[in-house]
């Protein structure tokens, strides 16, 4: 994978285990959180963390049922920050914090 070059609109590809169903970007613009169909299945299951500079993998986030990320919403709360999402399967919203990666209320 080229490295990233920092340029503006440069192209580059992330290779991933898995495509990205529904994605959000954080506030500051460092990581993609994504959701991922398992194969075979027709829902997202679960979510993961991509870094933009390194283009790697560096969290799960156990996200199950249907999230929907790109309806997320993020702000900052004490010393980090927040990123709630809406599951349209369950009925609830998840609340991830970004420093740990970790669901910290639904």
């Amino acid at each position: 994978m080229p490295a990233y070059t920092g340029e503006p609109f440069s192209i580059r590809r992330v290779k991933l285990s898995n495509y990205l169903d529904d994605f959000f970007f954080d506030q500051q613009y460092q990581h993609i959180i994504g959701a991922a169909r398992p194969k075979g299945e027709r829902l997202p299951q679960g979510g993961q963390v991509i870094k933009i500079s390194s283009g790697r993998k560096i969290s799960d986030i156990d996200l199950p049922g249907m999230p929907h990320l790109s309806s997320g919403i993020s702000w900052k709360y004490k010393d980090t920050h927040i990123i709630a999402t809406p599951n349209i399967k369950e009925g609830v919203v998840s609340f991830i914090d970004t420093k740990t990666w970790k669901i910290i209320k639904k």
